[in-house]
């Protein structure tokens, strides 16, 4: 008898936790990020650091090679089916908006990816449909003439903990079949090539 009244409670705090409200306030403007966290009637910064937290996590800083950076082989395909997997992921959760801002100026030296980066933009907020919710203040442009793209953007949002496992849970099972295929088809390729080669 004692152990089911244990594991009843166990069980009753369980769904507490599952049902208690997640705030999370992210801002970014020109390089600058600050995230605060609320859980229940609790604020908690997450970014940018309190300044003794700064001092403890400063450390001597060791110089680095410098490595060459690498862009990821990604087809348009795999990427138009992770936004897809994406988009289906969000709509699974229930949460509740508060405020949503983003301004966005696409520009980069090429006047090509600064288009197609523009549509991949607008394809996203369509996507999502997040152009038509009253709490959202949404503006995309372009610049061809600017080789720095420009955001700022601020998101209030108060979800559930029990959603935030579900999103996670129906992202991975929709990117790791994804993620799986890309594997495949780059060592696919680089056999091909070797062949080739030799």
């Amino acid at each position: 008898m004692i152990i089911l009244n244990v594991l009843l409670i166990i069980l009753v705090i369980l769904l507490l936790l599952l049902l208690i409200p997640i705030g999370v306030d992210v801002g970014y403007c020109e390089g600058n990020l600050r995230v605060l966290i609320r859980v229940a009637c609790f604020t908690v910064p997450l970014y940018p650091m309190t300044a003794s937290e700064e001092k403890k996590e400063k450390k001597p800083k060791k110089k680095k090679a410098e490595t060459k950076q690498t862009i990821p082989d990604f087809t348009k395909n795999e990427i138009l089916d992770a936004v897809s997997v994406a988009v289906n992921s969000i709509k699974k959760l229930s949460f509740h908006l508060h405020r949503l801002k983003l301004h966005f100026l696409s520009a980069f030296a090429d006047p090509y990816r600064t288009a197609m980066v523009y549509g991949y933009a607008s394809a996203a907020i369509n996507a999502f449909g997040l152009a038509g919710l009253k709490q959202s203040d949404i503006q995309l442009g372009v610049d061809f003439e600017r080789e720095n793209c420009y955001i700022d953007g601020y998101l209030s949002v108060t979800i559930r903990i029990y959603y935030i496992l579900k999103f996670v849970y129906c992202l991975a099972a929709g990117l790791l079949p994804l993620l799986w295929r890309r594997r495949r088809r780059l060592k696919e390729n680089s056999v091909a090539v070797k062949g080739k080669v030799a």
